[in-house]
């Protein structure tokens, strides 16, 4: 009944242990971008520099049509709620939206249809077929008196460690928005203001989150300058920022019964934890251990959990004859163990721990005690 409770125990440690938390809506990445476009206030910026009352469009200076990726969208729409937010009377300029305003004409809602490549005619169309091609097109939509042209310069997410905490579980987020912007004369295109405007932002999240957090990530947006090659249109470039494990070698050294000695290899991270290959013996090799081993630090604690095998000899006195007899086993067993992490500089930890190795059918193979290890990492 023990050894059942036992395995029971170690099962559910691993489940628990191995089940990542969930970062919420508001730790995410886009909420932080957004909050950090913000900063830059272009409409405050730019309140003094356009008459009261005027038109003003937001477009790309890069691209002649609009385009629907992630950060595009997400600029375009805090920098227009800026406007708005502060006055400003902003048209429409998304392709999208502007194709369903057109349709509402004063008296009647307009159809649309796409002209054929081939010549081959539509059973209705109202009017003139319209050439293929560039066409222009009237619509009852106004026009702008002043266009706001951007170019994203850098667009992006990094992650440092606290020095003020000193903490091993908290990083700091940094956020960066840096655009381009001009501000022309939708009749005459004189310039009326040129500057590049920044947006940053700072806060703190848990460094079991930042993995979980990387796919939405963005870094540097390369543009097309101009007076450049014509090339293929750049995709948004979107670079996850990846926080890989560390490999790390542990000496350790500790008490039991006797002295114990050993060492452990393993590859791991502060998200998902650790996994290594521990050796330990006790009392100069004449009980020892080799197991895989998972660790995982919860606000510096440590837990940990093992499987492998346990071996040892030792010697019986036999009572009927009165001389001693020499055993030999060995046979699978489990390790239990919990410490605490003390990282030195960026390399080195030192980790006091309790470990225990049992075994279920013979309890002379089971052993542990107090150890100290000394772990470096790469």
């Amino acid at each position: 009944m023990k050894n059942i409770l036992l395995l029971a125990l170690i099962i559910t440690f691993v489940i628990i242990g191995c089940a990542p938390i969930q970062p919420t809506f508001e730790d995410s990445n886009q909420y932080f971008l957004e909050k950090t476009i913000d900063k830059m206030n272009l409409g405050e910026e730019i309140k003094d520099k356009i008459p009261n009352g005027s038109k003003v469009a937001f477009v790309s200076i890069e691209e002649n049509e609009t385009l629907d990726k992630p950060i595009i969208a997400m600029i375009e729409d805090q920098i227009v709620q800026s406007l708005v937010n502060n006055g400003f009377v902003v048209v429409q300029r998304d392709q999208d939206a502007i194709q369903k305003l057109i349709r509402e004409k004063k008296d009647n809602y307009f159809l649309t249809y796409e002209q054929s490549t081939n010549g081959m005619m539509f059973e209705k169309v109202s009017g003139e077929m319209l050439k293929t091609g560039l066409n222009f097109i009237e619509t009852q939509l106004t026009s702008a008196d002043y266009v706001i042209l951007y170019r994203i310069l850098e667009a992006g997410i990094l992650y440092r460690e606290d020095d003020d905490l000193k903490s091993s579980d908290i990083e700091i987020r940094e956020g960066l928005v840096r655009l381009s912007v001009t501000i022309q004369g939708a009749q005459t295109g004189e310039i009326i203001y040129a500057n590049n405007l920044s947006g940053k932002l700072e806060d703190k999240v848990k460094k079991e989150f930042i993995t979980q957090l990387a796919s939405f990530h963005y870094s540097f947006f390369p543009y097309k300058y101009p007076l450049q090659k014509k090339q293929k249109r750049e995709k948004l470039i979107e670079i996850k920022q990846t926080y890989p494990g560390k490999w790390y070698l542990s000496p350790k050294i500790g008490i039991g019964d006797d002295v114990i000695l050993g060492a452990s290899i393993g590859y791991g991270d502060d998200s998902w934890g650790s996994l290594a290959i521990d050796y330990m013996d006790m009392d100069g090799g004449s009980n020892y251990s080799l197991m895989l081993v998972y660790e995982k630090a919860y606000k510096s604690f440590l837990l940990q959990g093992g499987l492998g095998s346990l071996s040892g000899y030792w010697y019986e006195k036999n009572n009927y004859y009165g001389y001693s007899e020499y055993n030999d086993d060995s046979e699978i067993g489990l390790r239990l163990g919990i410490g605490y992490e003390y990282k030195v500089g960026n390399n080195f930890t030192i980790k006091p721990a309790y470990e225990h190795n049992f075994s279920f059918d013979n309890k002379k193979l089971g052993f542990g005690g107090m150890n100290l290890n000394f772990g470096w990492e790469k």
